[in-house]
């Protein structure tokens, strides 16, 4: 079968095993997807196909592909941090308060309209998380934040101990997961949750006692992002 051919073909039987042999091979070579496409005559969707079966990272090979040497990157930048893989402070601050803005502004808009279509079923956490206080979204809320406190109660041997100003900066680090600093920091799943929301919100309680710790430890994660609230 000619490439021209293949463009206007579904691919299925030993065409498809041989595409993806093939799209395997080059992948492995160092081509990217739009080279694998070029050479092998394939439309967007075929590639995607190809791509899902042959177990290849398109993104991240075209990520490598594009990548900026660190004195090239935009600092500063949600996409520095997320496209091109940088992890300096400034980085790690600005898609911090991207995330924080991206969060508020989806809430926001669930709060606008919550029968809109695209929203996440009722039951779930995600759609406790918009801001549905419905039965069924707390429970599923409450069971899944239970099953993550089980699996980190184990580990929690700081369990009772002050927080630290390192240990503060790493629960401000939007690019963790709750569960993941939980496990490092030997600390149970709701006492980073917890944290984590005291450092965000300037009414909680702890928040200024939090904020002076991360302060004292020379880095503020979230900057500017206070003053707006």
């Amino acid at each position: 079968m000619t490439n021209e051919t293949r463009r206007w073909t579904y691919l299925q039987g030993a065409d498809l095993d041989h595409v993806v042999e093939e799209a395997g091979r080059l992948y492995e070579g160092g081509a990217t997807g739009r080279e694998i496409r070029a050479t092998l005559g394939l439309t967007e969707m075929q590639m995607r196909r190809v791509a899902r079966i042959a177990g290849l990272d398109l993104l991240a090979r075209h990520r490598e592909s594009t990548r900026l040497a660190p004195d090239e990157i935009q600092h500063g930048t949600p996409s520095a941090w997320s496209y091109h893989g940088c992890r300096c402070d400034v980085c790690v601050e600005a898609r911090a308060v991207y995330k924080k803005r991206e969060r508020e502004a989806e809430r926001a808009r669930y709060a606008a309209d919550p029968d809109a279509p695209g929203w996440p079923p009722h039951g779930t956490t995600r759609r406790a998380t918009l801001g549905c206080t419905c039965d069924t979204c707390i429970t599923a809320q409450t069971s899944e934040t239970r099953a993550r406190q089980a699996e980190t109660v184990a580990t929690a041997r700081n369990t009772g101990k002050a927080w630290t100003g390192p240990e503060l900066e790493i629960v401000a680090d939007r690019s963790r997961k709750i569960r993941d600093i939980a496990v490092m920091l030997g600390r149970t799943y709701a006492s980073v949750s917890n944290a984590r929301r005291a450092l965000d919100d300037p009414r909680n309680g702890r928040h200024a006692a939090y904020t002076e710790l991360l302060g004292q430890h020379g880095r503020d994660p979230f900057p500017g992002s206070r003053d707006e609230t």
